[in-house]
């Protein structure tokens, strides 16, 4: 069996020593295409090796590249202007310097213009002009570059700086409002400030009030009258006289009533003159006996009443039995100065010190003689015609409307005259205590 088969073997190799196949191209045309196909496959892998490097270049630029933060340019616009401003001058500064170091345009452009039309102009000077223009550039080039980094930088630093002042004030004006009725709002653009607002009611403008001012007033006083000798007349006035008038004699009601203009000098000090009526009133009741005075009008001058010294007394002369009201009427003109304080927006505190001249009109009633204790008629032949008193009141003012006020104060006053007339051997003065109400209204 091997033997044949390596028959079969030996035979099969030697056709095909002998085989020659008819090729429709030259194997030399195969050889081109093929290496056609190499070049094609090298310059594929070339360029998508470039591709991957620059690739990974700029995501390596991009990842490195330092995080920005977000600026609220609404709220630091001034702050960025003052930025804008000192890198507008480092730059103008840069430029200054590369102009002196370099050649202005004008003077480029004017070598140029010279050096084509001068004949004379050799390839050599050509060249060197333009190998200046090429490194005038790149230094210009390289300056911009250079200013373009120093801005980015001084605007990174300058950013994150304003960031931080910006959040400190944000911090300081939110604490300042935050007790108050004004709200913070935060926005993508800043803060918002929510104010309260209050339209205001139209009104008419407010005049200024008059410095002139009317008053009316209204005194409830209780008076009594004061007894007392004058000086070297004990005399004239009967030993048992004081005695028996304060016995018998008891205070009333004694009601005024006044009208007067007032004068603001300022705030808290005026003047005021008016009119008023007066009227006193006391009660008499007497039920005595008492010794007889005895006179000698020889030698001696009588007093106001025509009473005469007396030297002794007898026995009880008649009996005196009296019960009745004596009653005085008088107009009064008061001239006052009085004092306001404040003491809220109401109130204030009230004083007024008054002079009056009184006159007296009417009389009624009746009294005691001082010099035998027998009934007088009260009249004006015992009685002056006119007499002065004094007048002090403190108390409280209220403020009912913008020009009114409502007052009450506690009153004393008294008499610097006598009733009795001059030379009179009794001074007989009147005195009194009380309340009194008034309403004031300014004018104009």
């Amino acid at each position: 069996m091997e033997k044949s088969t390596n028959n079969i073997d030996q035979q099969l190799k030697g056709m095909f020593e002998t085989f020659q196949p008819a090729v429709p191209f030259q194997f030399e045309k195969i050889e081109s295409r093929m290496d056609a196909k190499k070049s094609k496959r090298r310059s594929v892998l070339l360029w998508s090796s470039v591709a991957t490097v620059v690739f990974t270049a700029v995501s390596g630029i991009i990842i490195l590249k330092p995080d920005t933060a977000e600026v609220n340019y609404g709220s630091i616009s001034k702050k960025e202007n003052n930025s804008k401003e000192i890198n507008n001058s480092s730059n103008n500064s840069n430029e200054e310097t590369v102009n002196s170091a370099n050649p202005t345009s004008d003077e480029i452009i004017a070598e140029e213009i010279a050096s084509v039309t001068s004949p004379s102009m050799d390839a050599s000077k050509i060249e060197a002009n333009n190998n200046l223009n090429l490194s005038n550039s790149s230094i210009s080039i390289n300056n911009s570059s250079n200013n373009i980094i120093a801005q980015i930088a001084s605007d990174e630093l300058l950013r994150e700086s304003q960031i931080d002042q910006n959040n400190t004030e944000v911090n300081t004006i939110y604490s300042d409002f935050s007790g108050k009725s004004i709200q913070t709002i935060p926005t993508s653009f800043g803060y918002f400030l929510q104010l309260p607002v209050r339209f205001p009611s139209p009104q008419m403008p407010i005049q200024p009030l008059s410095s002139w001012a009317f008053e009316v007033g209204y005194d409830q006083n209780q008076t009594a009258m004061a007894y007392q000798i004058s000086p070297g007349r004990e005399q004239y006035v009967h030993k048992n006289y004081i005695t028996r008038m304060k016995e018998g004699e008891f205070a009333l009601n004694a009601p005024q009533l006044q009208a007067s203009l007032k004068y603001y000098v300022n705030s808290n000090w005026s003047v005021s003159l008016g009119l008023g009526f007066a009227q006193t009133r006391t009660m008499q009741r007497f039920d005595f006996r008492d010794s007889v005075p005895v006179s000698i009008a020889q030698g001696f001058e009588s007093d106001a009443l025509g009473n005469f010294p007396i030297f002794g007394y007898l026995g009880l002369g008649q009996e005196v039995k009296y019960e009745g009201i004596q009653t005085i009427q008088m107009l009064s003109i008061p001239m006052a100065i009085g004092y306001q304080f404040p003491i809220n927006r109401f109130w204030s505190f009230n004083s007024e010190i008054s002079t009056r001249y009184n006159r007296l009109f009417a009389t009624q009633g009746k009294t005691l003689n001082y010099h035998d204790l027998s009934l007088l008629q009260a009249n004006d032949e015992v009685y002056r015609s006119g007499i002065w008193s004094a007048r002090l009141s403190a108390g409280a003012e209220y403020r009912m409307s913008r020009n009114q006020y409502l007052g009450l104060r506690v009153n004393t006053q008294g008499a610097f005259t006598p009733l009795y007339k001059k030379d009179a051997s009794v001074v007989n003065r009147g005195w009194s205590l009380g309340m009194s109400v008034f309403y004031t209204m300014k004018l104009f």
